[in-house]
């Protein structure tokens, strides 16, 4: 047994790639968040802006809690910041997207 951890630790020690690899993959792998309510709330109102040119996000309304309701119209209930910063990313992946789905 203490061979095959010598042996481990020599091919960690030249491998710092592989090392770098199994830390990344593993702290990834523990600490995923996946999607919360936070995070829906700012794509919706990016899908909405983009889909229909405004920031009602009825269509999307299932997807967060954190929405402001108003004169019968569902927002996202977020700060634009993040809005701004997310829109120019999201258009040009979703047009990427398309033209390369249209391609097959």
């Amino acid at each position: 047994m203490l061979q095959l951890w010598n042996r481990l630790r020599i091919l960690l020690r030249q491998s710092t790639a592989l090392t770098l690899f199994l830390t990344s993959f593993v702290s990834y792998a523990y600490f995923y968040q996946g999607t919360g309510q936070n995070e829906a709330a700012r794509l919706d109102s990016i899908r909405a802006f983009l889909d229909t040119g405004s920031l009602i996000i009825d269509r999307f309304v299932f997807n967060s809690a954190d929405v402001i309701m108003k004169d019968g119209h569902y927002y996202s209930g977020k700060a634009p910041g993040t809005f701004f910063l997310g829109i120019l990313p999201f258009a040009i992946t979703e047009k990427a997207l398309v033209l390369r789905q249209e391609s097959f």
